[in-house]
């Protein structure tokens, strides 16, 4: 791809690097220069955009991070006073925290015919 073929889209006069104008005619160095500025802000503009853009993406990355470190610190110290609560029993310790109830187990037909329990 030639330098002049690279902004196609936007100056399609601009095919042979004569600087040409639609007529056909030789674009004048005023307009040419006033042209070339013109597209020259808009692409500034453009680019000022993007880096706002990759900016604030850095920003929402950076809170997400924080965020994380915030609830992995909250978890920590919720597991902390956890572990430092006074255990009263083995079953507070294996069922209370997790809210899971031990239900005894049925005895089986192989306990019940040698007369075991559980």
């Amino acid at each position: 791809m030639g330098a002049n073929e690279f902004n196609s889209e936007s100056t399609p006069k601009q095919s042979d690097g004569d600087n040409r104008d639609a007529d056909g005619g030789i674009e004048e160095s005023e307009s040419l220069l006033s042209r070339v500025r013109a597209e020259q802000r808009e692409f500034e503009t453009r680019i000022n955009s993007l880096t706002d853009a990759v900016k604030e993406y850095a920003q929402v990355l950076s809170d997400i991070r924080e965020l994380r470190v915030q609830r992995a610190e909250k978890r920590n110290l919720t597991v902390k006073v956890e572990l430092e609560r006074p255990v009263d029993s083995h079953e507070e310790l294996d069922y209370g925290y997790s809210g899971v109830k031990e239900q005894p187990s049925p005895q089986t037909h192989h306990h019940r015919e040698r007369g075991l329990s559980l």
